[in-house]
């Protein structure tokens, strides 16, 4: 049975899974909002419910698709390909590019996903991608056209992304006798809801998912194909005459058994700047520090909390640090939705990077003995925080933000965690990243966006990066 659940109707994140539990299941689930932790917990539950049954098959059955790059043809295949084992296939796309009208990969990054494709064996999707890197319809590899705009391209990638080279030089024999990827005169927004407003398999389940609200044309298209949820519409309810992030606040602490003034809840609030993902991360962060069964005190949420903005540039260190691209590039979306300017952004980059590159060299020199990468913040606080010779503080800059040591305990703890996360080298590579970028901000018109989602690549590409050079 289909479901039919309005948009903004969501009392709770359970809603949608209670409903699938009862039977009623969607062919389509459209999930927007600007909060990420809400989006979070509500596709998990969504995946759980549907998944409920599929046991040893469940991850057979379900498969993500970057929705920067993914084309109509695919996403259509993948979701009309039947199940294993007569189950349900989920299909998980979060901010489709081709419904959103954001900002598209970069030729090069298509380039590199192309070559990406191809080494998992997905020879019709990396074809596409390299005509949508040529910028062409696909044609011949051995016409004219193709060879004169595969020389351009090649020119292009010896200047920025060497490393590319070996792909693009072996293509046209690579892909000789491949079949040439079908060209449409109708662009992929149409033929997605031409294909989505047609009968399909009631075996298979698409859920979209966008980080803020799709276009309203977009939004009213897929509301009649599907369910819509809204979850910027939980933020808004109140209960008991509190709304609902201070209930959030209330129930976490709850748990632990800690307690919290009115006064610091409210610095928690602002420097969080109500992001749900954020308060629950600072959370974690003030029960370390309390201890459990604690008060939590104006001064201590003074000393813990950070901005939202110093908060998500962690974020985003971690996510380059571990290699998460799907991470990066939202902890950078989110910087740049909350306002902050580009150019700002890339200072505070830089300053965590020198920042970074000091905790390296201190640890080099034999300094804090006592840290290890995995160690806790409660940990961190007793055994290294202020454990040095303060003549040690005047060795380094005089500028409290550009002194690793004049930190605050949790700022100084992330710095020296994410620092292990990469070598020397790649910390000084990454300051000719961040210099290009800064040249790029400031002299040339290409997309903010583009430009500092292109330095995340090259940063989480690392060692590779460095042993491609010539």
């Amino acid at each position: 049975m289909r479901q039919t659940a309005a948009q903004g109707s969501l009392r709770n994140l359970q809603d949608l899974s209670k409903a699938i539990k009862s039977g009623e299941t969607s062919p389509l689930y459209t999930i927007y909002g600007s909060d990420q932790y809400l989006l979070d917990r509500l596709h998990e539950s969504l995946v759980k419910a549907l998944q409920a049954d599929a046991g040893a098959l469940a991850n057979f059955n379900f498969d993500a698709l970057d929705g920067s790059v993914a084309a109509f043809q695919e996403l259509a295949a993948m979701v009309d390909t039947a199940p294993m084992g007569g189950g349900r296939r989920i299909v998980s796309v979060k901010n489709l590019g081709f419904l959103t009208g954001g900002a598209q990969p970069t030729r090069m990054q298509r380039v590199d996903q192309a070559e990406k494709a191809l080494s998992l064996g997905n020879e019709t999707r990396a074809l596409s991608l390299l005509f949508k890197a040529l910028e062409m319809d696909p044609a011949p590899l051995d016409s004219s056209s193709v060879q004169s705009k595969l020389e351009a391209l090649r020119v292009e990638a010896a200047e920025r992304q060497p490393d590319l080279l070996p792909f693009l030089d072996a293509a046209p024999e690579r892909f000789e006798g491949a079949p040439i990827p079908e060209t449409s005169a109708d662009n992929d927004q149409d033929r997605f809801f031409a294909w989505l407003e047609g009968e399909r398999s009631s075996a298979s389940t698409l859920i979209l998912r966008f980080d803020s609200p799709p276009p309203k044309g977009v939004l009213t298209r897929l509301g009649k194909c599907g369910t819509l949820a809204n979850v910027d519409t939980l933020l808004s309810q109140k209960r008991y005459g509190k709304d609902s992030v201070a209930l959030f606040i209330e129930s976490q602490l709850k748990k632990r058994k800690i307690s919290i003034e009115p006064s610091a809840v409210k610095i928690l609030r602002e420097r969080a700047n109500d992001n749900l993902q954020l308060i629950s991360d600072e959370i974690e962060k003030l029960i370390a520090y309390v201890g459990q069964g604690g008060k939590i005190s104006p001064a201590e949420a003074e000393a813990v909390v950070s901005d939202s903005s110093t908060q998500t540039v962690f974020n985003l260190m971690d996510a380059v640090g571990e290699r998460k691209l799907e991470a990066g590039l939202s902890a950078l979306h989110n910087l740049l939705m909350n306002g902050e300017p580009a150019l700002r952004i890339l200072a505070m980059f830089i300053r965590q990077t020198r920042l970074m590159k000091q905790a390296h060299l201190l640890k080099a020199a034999g300094q804090f003995s006592n840290f290890k990468p995995n160690m806790t913040y409660r940990a961190f606080n007793g055994v290294v925080y202020r454990k040095w010779d303060d003549a040690l503080t005047q060795r380094l800059p005089s500028n409290a933000s550009l002194n690793l040591l004049k930190q605050s305990p949790y700022a100084m703890y992330k710095i020296m965690t994410q620092a292990a996360r990469f070598t020397l080298a790649e910390l000084d590579a990454a300051y000719a990243h961040l210099l290009n970028a800064d040249e790029a901000l400031k002299s040339t018109g290409a997309s903010e966006f583009s430009i500092l989602q292109h330095t995340v690549l090259e940063l989480m590409r690392g060692e590779k990066a460095l042993k491609d050079r010539p």
